[in-house]
């Protein structure tokens, strides 16, 4: 059984806590007694010792799943899935269902396999194993369906790299020169971070002022945020959406002046056809009823000159 994250028999006992059917209370003197049996590598006395212990306690999805692992171990493949099953029923692990489709695919049955590792995975398996490298996969790797089980992984791994919706600002990422009519102001450095969750704003203007934003999409509320900090101490929370007709990031702030005085603010990025970016920041006085615009300027890719 090769959900190696998971399973290398040294700490296999000790990560049962993880994996989703872990016993609050102390472990039984028989399931400390077939644990032994498992550290030490002794597959049969493992299987005897679990098998005495589901029979005595049905319910017991630990215990099931161990016998699956030991009958495994010992290429037991139809002993080891007729166990684990009994522990998906119990517990409804991911790793009991990533090891009944690992017992599929050693049987060669791969309709069985690729079904039950599509469940494994969509139900949390993807965190923790790697399919790519599981001795226990060798026989559907090579199948037509195998890469998307690799994909459900990456998706699950890095939802935001797969998010629609998060994907929406990525217009705005590059290295680009800034200009405000044909004055270059500043230069801007925009990257992906945290998985594709996060796009990272490294601005500096051209007197060496420098500012910092991180923009993120917020599924919980389906809205874009951006928290833009200033060097001179200008802390903005910005929070938007994405108007694809008019391909505009629309954001909204409101802040207090020193007197305490409300200022409303509309920043706007707008994705122009000739790949650059227009970058539109307004500010109203007056509760919205009048906008003065503040800041309007155009983003233009480097260009990266030759080398000899």
């Amino acid at each position: 059984m090769k959900f190696r994250l998971i399973f290398s028999t040294a700490i296999l006992v000790g990560l049962l806590s993880q994996i989703g059917f872990a016993q609050a209370q102390k472990p039984s003197p028989e399931m400390t007694a077939a644990n032994n049996f498992v550290k030490a590598k002794n597959w049969q006395k493992a299987e005897n010792a679990f098998a005495g212990i589901v029979k005595a306690s049905p319910k017991n999805a630990r215990a099931w799943f161990m016998l699956g692992f030991a009958r495994h171990s010992q290429e037991n493949w139809d002993g080891a899935i007729d166990a684990l099953k009994k522990n998906v029923e119990s517990a409804k692990t991911p790793a009991g269902m990533y090891n009944v489709a690992a017992g599929y695919s050693r049987l060669n049955k791969k309709d069985e396999a690729f079904e039950w590792l599509e469940k494994s995975l969509n139900n949390g398996a993807a965190f923790r194993s790697n399919i790519d490298k599981d001795d226990d996969f060798a026989n559907i790797r090579n199948d037509a369906r195998f890469p998307k089980m690799q994909l459900i992984v990456k998706q699950k791994r890095n939802p935001c790299m797969y998010s629609k919706e998060a994907r929406q600002f990525d217009f705005w990422l590059g290295d680009w020169d800034v200009y405000v009519g044909k004055n270059k102001v500043g230069e801007n450095l925009v990257e992906l971070d945290t998985q594709g969750c996060t796009l990272v704003e490294n601005w500096k203007n051209t007197t060496g002022g420098k500012g910092k934003s991180l923009s993120v999409y917020d599924g919980s509320t389906k809205k874009w945020k951006q928290f833009y900090v200033g060097g001179q101490g200008g802390v903005f929370l910005f929070r938007g959406e994405y108007k694809p007709k008019e391909k505009n990031m629309y954001f909204t702030a409101e802040t207090l002046t020193p007197k305490g005085a409300k200022v409303l603010h509309i920043f706007e990025f707008f994705e122009l056809p000739n790949k650059t970016v227009q970058q539109r920041w307004k500010q109203s006085t007056d509760g919205g009823k009048t906008y003065n615009t503040v800041w309007d300027s155009i983003y233009k890719k480097k260009t990266r000159q030759a080398t000899n």
